[in-house]
């Protein structure tokens, strides 16, 4: 079904050494969508040079990915593996000009640096690109994987996300507003032998984007047509005041049967009537 959003361009700005964790980035951003467009009202436009970028004159092709790709994105993200990448007429690669015009125009911009070992055909580039992280300026994220990379990321979209959001949703704040979302929350964790490894902590996050306050509010947690959904709820779902603007959060686990969407069915009232919104979520 069709449903009015808000559509935010993320530029993924990388020199070519990285283009599985541009697809891994992309690929994220992907599932962003398909758990989160239709509830938030929000859609993620992933830009890239390979696919994005029109052939066109200009004094060089740098200056038109700016033009194109650079200027009309809201997001930012940079990501850097074994090289700075070529040189452009202005500064030491495309890359960096590109996070330095996002910068300077007060866009959001996310910049990691690959922790994973340097192969032997970049050992004569990894020094200028060590150098350009030393004296960058500002806070940079560095990843092990295009796996810890993809956590990264999501947790910075799911930060930047609201701030572009919230205008259709909150046109009517006659009436209560709830939206479900699924949060994946990375940290580390040390196994027997005393070595560290990602694991995750999944919730439920649901959100009143609204003035008005939904009394009596419950929500009961189904699989998609009457499937199983094998997660383990850390407390059963309470009926609640969910006040304006307030949120609750319910702590899940999962297992390799779990499944990978959940049907929140809402339920609250206002002034006395009844109200129901069903959502579908991709976890």
């Amino acid at each position: 079904m069709a449903f009015t959003a808000t559509v935010v361009q993320v530029f993924i700005a990388s020199p070519s050494d990285t283009s599985s964790s541009r697809d891994a980035v992309e690929r994220a951003l992907s599932r962003w969508n398909a758990s989160r467009a239709e509830n938030d009202h929000l859609v993620i436009l992933p830009r890239r040079y390979e696919t994005s970028a029109v052939p066109a004159m200009g004094s060089d092709g740098q200056q038109i990915i700016n033009k194109q790709l650079v200027d009309s994105a809201d997001i930012v993200v940079a990501i850097f593996a074994n090289k700075l990448g070529s040189a452009t007429p202005r500064e030491i690669s495309g890359t960096v000009e590109e996070i330095k015009e996002a910068q300077a125009a007060g866009k959001k911009v996310h910049v990691y640096f690959s922790e994973a070992p340097v192969p032997q055909e970049f050992m004569d580039q990894v020094a200028e690109l060590e150098k350009y992280k030393k004296e960058f300026k500002g806070l940079y994220g560095t990843y092990v994987d295009d796996s810890d990379l993809v956590d990264q990321v999501r947790h910075a979209i799911d930060t930047d996300m609201p701030s572009f959001g919230g205008k259709i949703l909150q046109a009517n704040s006659s009436s209560a507003n709830p939206i479900a979302r699924h949060h994946d929350e990375t940290y580390t964790k040390y196994d027997s032998k005393g070595l560290p490894k990602n694991a995750h902590k999944h919730s439920i996050v649901i959100e009143n984007k609204s003035d008005a306050v939904a009394e009596d509010f419950l929500v009961k947690f189904s699989g998609e047509d009457e499937a199983e959904l094998n997660l383990w709820f850390m407390h059963e779902p309470l009926q609640e005041t969910l006040h304006a603007h307030d949120n609750r959060s319910y702590r899940f686990e999962m297992s390799m049967q779990s499944a990978d969407r959940l049907i929140a069915t809402m339920t609250w009232a206002e002034n006395g009537e009844p109200k129901e919104r069903i959502a579908k979520i991709q976890l």
